[in-house]
């Protein structure tokens, strides 16, 4: 989901679905509490947590078995 904000840092093509997803630095304490230093923008006001590296990103995501930390690899990160 690219979502066009000021505050981004990047966006990045993610492998299997070839989807892109912008990011910027999160000031959630929650998150940063637990080392998930992003907001992920996955659809229209929809944020997850994660760490987005170079090749892969790790995100929360919402599954059938509650929260968990999936391992995105990706295609191509583009950092501003």
């Amino acid at each position: 989901m690219i979502n066009n904000q000021q505050n981004n840092v990047g966006y990045f093509i993610e492998k299997e679905f070839n989807n892109s997803f912008t990011y910027r630095k999160t000031d959630y304490k929650w998150a940063l509490e637990r080392g998930y230093t992003h907001e992920i923008d996955v659809s229209g006001m929809d944020i997850r947590f994660g760490i987005v590296k170079k090749t892969c990103a790790y995100i929360l995501c919402d599954t059938i078995n509650g929260i968990e930390l999936q391992k995105w690899k990706l295609k191509k990160n583009y950092v501003y």
